[in-house]
C-alpha cells in the first residue's frame, strides 16, 4: 500500500512539471534506495524549503508536515523541468504527500548524485515550530540526509 502511495505521489509530481513545461525534456522521477554494497558518506542535518506552500496534492504542506514521526523515511525525487530550478530535488513522504523541497544550494549538490545513480536518503530528524520575519508561525521540518559513494557506470 505504501509503494502506491509514493508510486501516485511521484506520478503527481511529474505530470505537474510536465503540464508547466512540456517542450522540456520529460521529468525523471528517481528515488534511489541504498543497497548493502553501498557505502554511506557523512551525515547532515538540513532544512527543507517551501513548507509553506500547497503541495502537489493541492494539500497545505503545513498540514502534512504536523503528521510526520521522527525517522521517517523520505524520498528524494528529481524535478529537472521545475521552472525555478532545474537541480530541484522534490520531498516526498511514503504516502505520495509532499513536504518541500531540497534548498537551492543543497539541490546543486544532490541532484548530480541521483542523475548518476548515487542513492542518497532522508529521514525525519525533527518538526519544530519557528516564526517567520513576518510574525508567521510555521512547523520547520529538518531531516538527516545521507548521500552514499558515487556509482561507477
Amino acid at each position: 500500500m505504501v509503494a502506491l502511495g509514493i508510486l501516485l505521489g511521484l506520478l503527481a509530481l511529474g505530470a505537474l512539471a510536465w503540464r508547466r513545461r512540456p517542450h522540456k525534456k520529460q521529468v525523471t522521477l528517481n528515488y534511489l534506495i541504498p543497497d548493502d554494497k553501498d557505502e554511506p558518506l557523512s551525515a547532515r542535518q538540513v532544512f527543507v524549503a517551501g513548507i509553506n506552500h500547497v503541495g502537489v496534492c493541492d494539500e497545505p504542506r503545513q498540514k502534512i508536515i504536523a503528521t510526520l514521526r521522527h525517522d521517517e523515511p523520505i524520498y528524494l525525487v528529481r524535478m529537472p523541468n521545475n521552472p525555478h530550478d532545474p537541480n530541484a530535488v522534490a520531498l516526498v513522504r511514503g504516502t505520495g504527500e509532499d513536504i518541500g523541497y531540497l534548498t537551492r544550494e543543497l539541490a546543486a549538490e544532490i541532484a548530480p548524485r541521483l542523475d548518476r545513480g548515487s542513492p542518497v536518503t532522508a529521514t525525519v530528524e525533527a518538526v519544530e515550530p519557528f516564526e517567520t520575519e513576518a510574525g508567521r508561525r510555521l512547523l520547520g521540518v529538518r531531516l538527516l540526509i545521507v548521500p552514499y559513494r558515487m556509482r561507477r557506470r
